[in-house]
């Protein structure tokens, strides 16, 4: 299965859970810290070889204090009287013992319970001694050590992971077995709790938890862990009742204790079973099995001999098991304590790493300190200012190279895979601005992930246009045989969406480490800050790709534009010739009186006439056109009269506007001044909006020129009363080859286009002013009296 890169997990804030926990931690922190100081008073103290629980029963002995199992006493077995004296409390015989020289024999009336409920009663003569401080701190402080260990463990993990059901579990472990291993503490050195009650409860809870973290820690098992932790709450509940009721009682004496016993077992053996399991099944990932790796030592180590120490004591041996079993059971909250640094145990991310970091080189500096001071004092003989300073300069000058070494030496042991993130996208940016194509760019991703994290295989796919699929494109390592097709052919992985164009269209995978450690948070934070770099450049290059795209289309264009320009010109050029020729020739058969003759030659050469000279206009048109875009239309600018343009240009179309019924009319002011320019190409301007009149405005309409003057221009209207043109179509108007939609008039749609051009180029304006049914009216202004210099281009490109 892939791994998403974004973090599904969230982080929930305390629950009731959390807050109990944490004040029953606290709690127990506090008792902790009052036994340690309590119990030191046992130390070298007498001691009667054995201590005892409510109601006189045997806790346990001594090493020293054991001849096998019918020469000492048992767990569970009763003192009934010291030396024929009745005892009344445990503190009534540590009270007679202390008041006693070490050595001295007591003889003690003891009754022992059977596994069939029948009590016997017997005498044992022991002798008191002195309690060693080697039993003190295999024993004491061992119980205290483990009970730290559990505590501080199951108090970090609920820190980092609140209201993680795995981290509930294991915090409930851990304080049962903190509070189990204190009771423990406690009934050997201050004896502050009145029975063995919360060392029952302590093994039943512990029992619970442990099952119920079985069921998803360190792999989740495939049951109902529902029902099935019911069950287990319920079977704790019921034996721990059991257990309490029936303590007192000489017939379900050893029953009392060692169930609670087995089921504690029975909870420590199911961690166990599931870390054995994860590490050689299958179906367990890479770092599943790493993690259950590094945990198997320490249950192992744990479990296995505190079992084998609570079947030796109640069968009434004891070994090398006292010395070392309270020891051994720190090994499994140090294991899981080692692993959540390692290896991501519980999918914490390594935040201790400062704290653990100075932590140590705080304690050994403090070492330094004190024994410099120590070999200071040896040598010189006391303590003095000079040595306190002497031995600050040393610790002072020993810091950097001390912090460098320890770093250096967690790192290498804890953090294999230290890295400065900084440095790393640093690294990548400068790679990235150096890269000249994707290609290199998807090569220095590579390489730096590589260098970083060292995964096993690094994939890159991106999608499929035609299916929602997506192909290999690139990567490296232990991809497998034949190629790679999907992501999900690939062991699980870290897995990184980039978004280029707006769109997820690739995926980077990321593979396990080779390491096998996990990915912590601040490793995927890192990966996914240099795929968002990735992305980044990418985008720039499709951006620049498609700049790039863009232009060569504009300059195919441009090239195409151009050569139909040539084409048009070419066509138009070398047809204005032949029909040339054809005019020529009918005005010949005219002249010779040849048409008159005969009327049908005269109706078909009149059609052949009529076509011919609207050719030519066409050409002429496509002509004019062609010198406008090209650049080569040049006025021949002289001396004019504007009133006699409109007459030549009234007198050229009068005959198409009487074929159309229309009424030519003009209004010219009087005062019109002469003026500059190219008269051919201002009556061919005037002939164009005129004809367009004639053309468009329908049939019987009114057209007039009007002529003025305004200030330092002259504005010449051409006005109609036909239809009109909507608002819209005015931009369209003076387009080349542009007609508006319902036009029934043939054309090539270039007068407007020609007459703009030429007004244009004498520093004039053109424009129209239309109403729908109200007629529309073209106009266009030309400066009066402009001085040669100061005349605009001649040449204008449209």
């Amino acid at each position: 299965m892939i791994a998403q890169a974004q973090d599904p997990r969230h982080r929930q804030a305390f629950g009731t859970f959390e807050i109990l926990a944490f004040v029953a931690a606290a709690l127990l922190a506090v008792y902790a810290a009052i036994m340690l100081v309590t119990a030191v008073s046992w130390i070298e103290r007498p001691f009667p070889g054995f201590t005892l629980l409510r109601g006189q029963k045997v806790d346990f002995q001594l090493p020293e204090s054991w001849s096998g199992a019918w020469a000492g006493l048992r767990p569970m077995d009763r003192i009934l009287a010291v030396n024929q004296q009745p005892l009344i409390s445990s503190e009534d015989l540590y009270a007679r013992v202390r008041a006693l020289p070490v050595g001295t024999p007591l003889t003690y009336t003891v009754a022992r319970s059977s596994w069939n409920g029948s009590e016997t009663t017997f005498t044992r003569k022991i002798e008191t001694q002195r309690f060693p401080s080697l039993s003190w701190y295999v024993i004491f402080l061992g119980n205290w050590l483990t009970a730290i260990a559990y505590l501080a463990v199951g108090v970090v993990v609920a820190l980092l992971k609140p209201g993680d059901d795995t981290a509930r579990m294991h915090l409930g472990l851990c304080l049962s077995g903190s509070f189990h291993f204190l009771t423990l503490f406690d009934s050997t050195a201050t004896y502050v709790w009145p029975s063995a009650v919360p060392s029952l409860l302590g093994l039943c809870v512990f029992g619970a938890f442990g099952i119920n973290l079985a069921l998803r820690f360190p792999r989740p098992l495939d049951l109902h862990p529902d029902k099935f932790q019911a069950l287990v709450v319920l079977s704790a509940t019921a034996l721990a009742t059991f257990s309490i009721l029936t303590y007192d009682y000489p017939a379900f004496a050893q029953w009392s204790y060692t169930l609670p016993c087995a089921f504690a077992g029975l909870g420590g053996f199911s961690v166990l079973g599931n870390t054995a399991w994860t590490v050689f099944s299958r179906e367990s990932s890479t770092r599943e099995r790493t993690q259950a790796r590094s945990i198997l030592w320490g249950s192992l180590l744990a479990i296995v001999p505190a079992m084998g120490l609570i079947f030796a004591l109640l069968a009434g041996q004891n070994g090398l098991l006292l010395s070392v079993g309270a020891l051994l059971s720190a090994m499994l909250p140090l294991a899981v304590g080692i692993a959540i640094v390692r290896h991501g145990l519980f999918d914490i991310d390594l935040l201790l790493r400062p704290s653990l970091t100075y932590g140590l080189i705080s304690g050994l500096l403090i070492t330094l300190y004190f024994t410099v001071l120590s070999v200071a004092g040896a040598l010189i003989g006391e303590r003095s200012a000079f040595t306190n300073l002497t031995a600050t300069v040393i610790v002072a000058l020993a810091f950097a190279p001390l912090r460098d070494q320890t770093k250096a030496w967690l790192d290498g042991t804890f953090f294999r895979s230290a890295y400065d993130p900084d440095a790393v996208r640093a690294a990548f940016t400068r790679q990235a601005q150096e890269t000249l194509s994707s290609t290199e760019l998807g090569e220095a991703f590579f390489k730096v992930l590589d260098d970083t994290f060292h995964p096993t295989y690094l994939a890159a796919f991106e999608t499929l246009d035609s299916a929602p699929h997506w192909r290999f494109i690139g990567g490296f390592g232990e991809l497998g045989a034949g190629g790679v097709v999907q992501p999900s052919d690939l062991p699980a992985a870290e897995t990184f969406e980039l978004r280029v164009q707006n769109e997820v269209n690739r995926l980077v995978l990321v593979g396990p480490k080779r390491s096998e450690l996990p990915y912590t948070r601040a490793d995927r934070r890192l990966i996914q800050e240099i795929v968002q770099a990735l992305a980044t450049r990418l985008n720039v290059y499709a951006y620049m790709g498609m700049e790039q795209r863009q232009a060569r289309q504009i300059e195919v264009l441009k090239e195409s534009k151009a050569m139909q320009e040539q084409f048009l010109n070419l066509v138009s050029h070398e047809l204005k010739t032949p029909i040339s020729v054809i005019l020529g020739a009918i005005n010949t058969l005219g002249l010779h009186g040849k048409l008159e003759a005969d009327p049908v030659l005269e109706t078909y050469i009149g059609r052949i006439h009529r076509n011919a000279e609207q050719l030519s206009l066409l050409l002429g048109d496509l002509l004019n056109a062609g010198q406008l875009q090209a650049g080569q239309f040049i006025l021949q600018r002289r001396p004019l009269s504007f009133g006699a343009v409109v007459e030549e240009a009234i007198a050229d179309l009068a005959p198409l506007a009487a074929q159309k019924r229309h009424q030519l009319s003009t209004r010219l002011d009087d005062d019109l001044p002469e003026m500059e320019g190219d008269a051919q190409r201002l009556g061919q301007a005037l002939r164009n909006l005129l004809a367009n009149a004639i053309k468009h405005a329908g049939s019987d309409r009114s057209i007039r020129i009007t002529a003025m003057r305004t200030d330092a221009h002259l504005r010449c209207e051409v006005s109609d009363t036909g239809e009109g043109i909507a608002p819209e179509d005015f931009a369209k108007l003076f387009e080349r080859f542009t007609r508006l939609e319902g036009t029934r008039e043939r054309g090539a749609g270039l007068g407007l286009f020609i007459a703009k051009a030429i007004v244009t180029a004498h520093g004039g304006e053109i424009g129209v002013q239309s109403e729908r049914g109200r007629g529309t009216t073209f106009w266009f202004t030309l400066p009066l009296g402009m001085p040669e210099a100061a005349l605009p281009p001649a040449s204008l490109e449209v």
